[in-house]
């Protein structure tokens, strides 16, 4: 039985990280040690304003760049394709 009050204990398995305007790459990156050192599985950092996405696998020393014109993929939801630019689109 899960607790859904109490804290959750560990790390999640999956993690995704949007830069804000004016967040240093350093902190972020910080930020994505610290869930694979933790035992996350998969990290997404996402850059807005560069339209990229880094994906970071607790398996692999560097992580695979997205632009525009790619799909991304996850090792843990078998399945799931994402074209990059549409997380991207600003609703009019």
């Amino acid at each position: 039985h899960f607790d859904y009050e109490q804290p959750f204990e560990g790390a999640p398995d999956f993690a995704i990280e949007v830069a804000s305007p004016g967040q240093t790459s350093g902190v972020l990156l910080d930020q994505v040690a610290d869930f694979l050192n933790y035992g996350t599985e998969e990290v997404w950092l996402i850059y807005p304003m560069r339209r990229q996405i880094y994906r970071y696998l607790r398996t692999e020393n560097a992580p695979d760049v997205f632009h525009d014109r790619d799909t991304i993929t996850s090792t843990l939801f078998p399945g799931l394709v994402i074209n990059v630019a549409d997380l991207f689109v600003v609703p009019s």
